[in-house]
């Protein structure tokens, strides 16, 4: 659908008291902040623009944590959502499930208790928590949050079709909120995830008033030109990074002379400028005010030091080219942003959210933190690389990084090969020791039945965990259950358009917006899913009698927490390894 409307220069609105408003929607993770809309936020208010940011993922959701919110979803929501979705019968089984397992926690720990641990965390006395003292389950918040994002998804669909719900209703006050404040500019932050809500909030917010409203982030790179088709809501989509396209927007450039846009001409047709990012006005240290920092429930805060990935050869993967290309800060300007950040917002624990912290510029900031002697603990994420040695990563133990996930996707050569992953299980060997033996905690990124994967393949992945889970070099984090995800142009998606033989099928995506490309690779996927079936209850059992905390992605940072408590002696119900 196109629209006769296009979009002009941005100018201060007359009697608006914004310039720009930036909104991170549902759904997400609430355990730390996102890094998009605080580095919208610092490049902006560097050009002098009047900026607000508000995480409404994390306001709906530390609401829905409520013992008034939990008795609402439980008496209403979910009866709702069952009435609307009762033509299917698994849906109304997954919907039943949760609606007893909340009911579960109603009679057996109470909503109330539920609310007090959240509020214990937004208070960061994780010893009252994760202490040999702690009255509940350590994770319930982080469990109920998770089912509340399945329910706030379901809501969302109801919500598009125009049948309100406590959870649109919710969304609907931050609407009009910033609709009274009448901002030149709305911008969303949108990963795949938040397209429904994305869609629904600028849906409301244009019948609410007459504002431009644009999406930035990885979904907009892959789809901008997609949105504008198909949704007359959006004006406006930029690509990559946006520090630049978007200051240049909101400066009043033209449309058509903003590198890595998308808009509407004259005519309505949509056009997209090719991306021409500058990376000299890349934004690394990121702006928080505003977001309300003592909800999330750790006290992390994310940061790169690079963008891209300094490798980009893994066939599987096309995460990297949410950028325009793998650049790097300074490892000085890199500690300078950590010691800004520890001091501004009273955390020493961080996130490098980079696709991989690369081990030459993680040594050179690891040693800049030791000449600085900043207090600092730091989660990343890391490669094998073939010359990460030993010695540096004893560098980065001492200097604070305590938490390493690791990509290394297979533990079979023949895969890996295949993968193109040039690592090898020599090296994985040698650093997860060095490791272990340097007080760095370490969990590894797998997935299993990566085109041409044997079931001897995954047994090799399923024995190196074993191995190294018993003998503790390795956090348990089991990712490996995760199944292979053919991802669109990513180098095994594009060379098997024209021959699928190793995928045994592959399906056309379900939409234009899609990413996801299903196939199927015959009946040894049902040898592989028990193998992994066995494992999994194997390592079940192993970490119940160790009291081990279980991995989730839902809070990534949380294991800093409790190396944290552990070496200040705390004594802890449950630990990571």
């Amino acid at each position: 659908m196109t629209t006769n409307a296009t979009i002009g220069p941005v100018r201060r609105r007359v009697g608006g008291q914004v310039d720009a408003y930036l909104v991170k929607l549902p759904n997400h993770n609430i355990d730390y902040p996102h890094l998009a809309t605080p580095t919208l936020t610092a490049r902006l208010r560097s050009k002098l623009f009047t900026v607000e940011q508000l995480d409404i993922n994390m306001e709906l959701h530390d609401y829905l944590l409520t013992a008034e919110a939990l008795r609402r979803i439980e008496e209403e929501l979910i009866p709702q959502l069952l009435d609307f979705n009762r033509v299917s019968v698994e849906e109304i089984r997954r919907l039943r499930r949760f609606l007893e397992q909340l009911r579960g926690v109603a009679q057996t720990v109470g909503y109330a208790e539920i609310e007090h641990q959240k509020t214990l965390m937004q208070r960061r006395d994780y010893a009252a928590v994760f202490g040999h003292a702690a009255t509940m389950p350590p994770l319930a918040v982080f469990n109920i949050a998770s089912i509340n994002r399945v329910l706030v998804d379901r809501a969302l669909a109801m919500a598009m079709l125009g049948e309100p719900t406590m959870i649109s209703q919710f969304l609907a006050t931050h609407a009009v909120r910033i609709a009274s404040l009448r901002p030149a500019v709305v911008g969303i932050s949108l990963l795949q995830i938040q397209r429904r809500a994305a869609i629904w909030f600028a849906q409301t917010l244009k019948s609410l008033g007459d504002m431009t409203i644009v999406i930035g982030g990885p979904d907009a790179t892959s789809f901008g030109e997609q949105y504008l088709r198909a949704y007359t809501c959006f004006d406006a989509a930029f690509q990559f990074e946006a520090e630049d396209s978007f200051a240049r927007f909101m400066d009043g450039a033209p449309p058509e002379s903003i590198p890595g846009m998308a808009y509407r001409d004259a005519d309505g047709q949509v056009r997209a400028n090719l991306a021409d990012y500058d990376k000299a006005q890349s934004t690394f240290l990121p702006d928080f005010s505003g977001l309300s920092l003592e909800k999330y429930l750790l006290p992390t805060l994310p940061l790169s030091a690079s963008r891209g990935c300094a490798f980009a050869k893994c066939k599987f993967c096309n995460h990297f080219r949410t950028y325009s290309d793998y650049y790097e800060n300074d490892a000085h300007k890199t500690v300078d942003n950590l010691s800004a950040l520890a001091s501004r917002y009273g955390t020493q624990y961080f996130h490098f959210v980079d696709d991989m912290l690369e081990h030459r510029l993680g040594t050179a900031i690891a040693t800049e933190i030791l000449r600085r002697d900043l207090d600092v603990r730091i989660m990343t994420y890391a490669r094998f690389e073939p010359r990460f040695t030993p010695d540096e990563v004893d560098i980065w133990s001492r200097a604070g990084i305590r938490l390493i996930e690791w990509g290394l996707e297979s533990a079979s050569p023949t895969v890996l090969k295949a993968m193109s992953k040039g690592i090898s299980l020599q090296q994985v060997d040698d650093l997860l020791s060095a490791a272990a033996d340097s007080g760095v905690l370490s969990k590894v990124l797998m997935f299993h039945n990566y085109p041409g994967e044997s079931v001897d393949d995954l047994r090799e992945s399923i024995d190196f965990l074993r191995q190294r889970t018993l003998n503790r070099r390795l956090r348990p984090f089991f990712a490996l259950r995760g199944r292979f995800e053919l991802r669109l142009d990513t180098p095994i998606e594009v060379s098997t358009r024209g021959d699928a033989t190793i995928l045994g099928k592959r399906f056309e995506r379900s939409s234009a917006l899609s990413s996801l490309i299903e196939y199927h690779d015959g009946p040894a996927y049902d040898l592989k899913r028990d193998e992994l079936e066995r494992f999994l209850r194997e390592m079940a059992e192993l970490t119940e009698a160790r009291n081990v905390l279980p991995a989730n992605d839902d809070y990534v940072s949380l294991d800093l927490i409790l190396l944290e408590l552990a070496a200040s002696g705390v004594p802890l119900a449950w630990r990571p390894i």
